[in-house]
């Protein structure tokens, strides 16, 4: 097949995939987790519940950055059977801690923000604001626009903002590492309380279900838009450099957001409306463990985290604009390595006989020159012995170094 059209093909369900299949179950595990917590922590008292939830969910994700090159260093040489069951652990009680710190910032938000549309709008522009400003805008990105597919190599790695090691200067580390998780983590979930509440009041605020359907399709028209001027917007940001490529991207991104979160919004809450609406607490648990273990045997279980921070525009050229949904894509390259490996192994395995052969053939050419040298030293030995004594010994002494020198080869 011609190399463009299988790319384009590629491209095409990679992008599929992440909008059919990854996002309604990264967004059921959200909201079954969202829920549950609700059920059973402080049910009649949301000022604990969110205080709970904040708690567990920034402490835990700061432990999980801090201790990451522990566990990482863990985990190495284990069997694969040992790493299968801690990575999925690591992802359930990971995945727990994300949706308790968004859940505690949010219901915060609720308490103590209001539903007033120009003070939410201030706010959630100005947090953006600040994003862009740390060039971390790109962190607002999720499920469709983003699949992470879950590789042993970088499997328990939390990036930082500022990129130290645990192995530099400690404080500077833990400083990193509070303000990954306590600034632009806070600050990236401002912006979806305030994008999802602006358009809880502007849509349908009256009717749940239509509001519902219209996120749907606004929110999946503007990600399949999205996906489509991918070439368009990396070519653009190819040939800009500097702060222009950067906000090129930034608006980019932020545009694929807007679908993203309409997306979200729409199947949380279909699934709220018409999902076991008689039976909540059941539905919550099966949206909860039954995503979470579709997702983890698609080897894509590390999608429902948000942990992290990445910089916008890091990467070359155009790449920037690039959503990271290859999934597909990856599987079909790991499967062609593999094979190469395979046919280059059972290559070796055929011409190993012929090579020891030559071998063979090459010892046995030495041998017979180092028996015709020596026939030829006897035959010369015994003309010198009739001549003078110094130069036999001259002439014997260099046969047998050179005698020497061939076995020392032969050996």
């Amino acid at each position: 097949m011609n190399p463009l059209k299988s790319t384009i093909i590629l491209d095409f369900l990679d992008a599929l995939f992440a909008i059919t299949l990854v996002a309604p179950a990264v967004v059921g595990y959200w909201r079954g987790t969202w829920n549950l917590m609700g059920h059973y922590v402080y049910t009649n008292n949301e000022t604990y519940s969110s205080l709970v939830s904040l708690a567990l969910g920034f402490i835990g994700m700061f432990i999980f950055c801090l201790a990451q090159d522990s566990i990482k260093k863990y985990f190495e040489g284990k069997s694969h059977a040992c790493f299968s069951l801690a990575s999925w652990l690591y992802t359930a009680v990971y995945g727990f801690t994300c949706v308790n710190s968004w859940r505690g910032a949010w219901l915060i938000g609720n308490l103590y923000q209001g539903r007033s549309l120009q003070l939410i709008l201030a706010v959630t522009l100005s947090a953006a604001l600040l994003l862009g400003l740390l060039k971390a805008l790109r962190n607002i990105s999720a499920p469709p626009c983003v699949v992470t597919v879950d590789t042993a190599a970088d499997y328990f790695d939390v990036p930082t903002y500022f990129k130290y090691s645990s192995h530099q200067k400690k404080w500077l580390y833990v400083i990193d590492c509070l303000f990954s998780v306590f600034i632009v983590g806070s600050l990236v979930v401002v912006v979806w309380r305030g994008a999802w509440v602006i358009l809880d009041i502007i849509i349908f605020p009256k009717d749940p279900s239509l509001s519902a359907l219209t996120s749907l399709a606004l929110g999946y028209g503007i990600v399949v838009l999205t996906f489509s001027l991918q070439p368009i917007m990396r070519w653009t940001c190819a040939r800009l450099e500097g702060c222009w490529r950067v906000l090129v991207a930034d608006l980019f991104l932020f545009f694929s957001f807007i679908g993203t979160v309409n997306v979200w919004r729409s199947i949380w809450q279909l699934l709220d409306l018409y999902f076991l609406p008689e039976h909540r607490i059941a539905s919550d648990w099966i949206t909860h463990a039954g995503c979470l273990f579709v997702l983890l045997v698609l080897n894509c279980g590390n999608s429902v985290l948000v942990r992290g921070v990445y910089v916008d525009a890091e990467e070359n050229a155009g790449d920037c604009v690039i959503l990271p949904v290859q999934y597909l894509r990856l599987y079909f390259k790991r499967e062609k390595n593999k094979s190469s490996r395979r046919k280059a192994a059972a290559e070796a395995l055929i011409t190993m006989p012929q090579q020891i052969k030559q071998m063979e053939q090459g010892n046995l050419q030495e041998c017979e020159n180092f028996l015709e040298n020596e026939q030829e030293t006897t035959t010369e030995d015994t003309l010198l012995n009739k001549s003078s004594g110094p130069v036999v010994v001259i002439i014997t002494n260099n046969v047998d170094k050179n005698s020497k020198g061939i076995q020392n080869n032969l050996k």
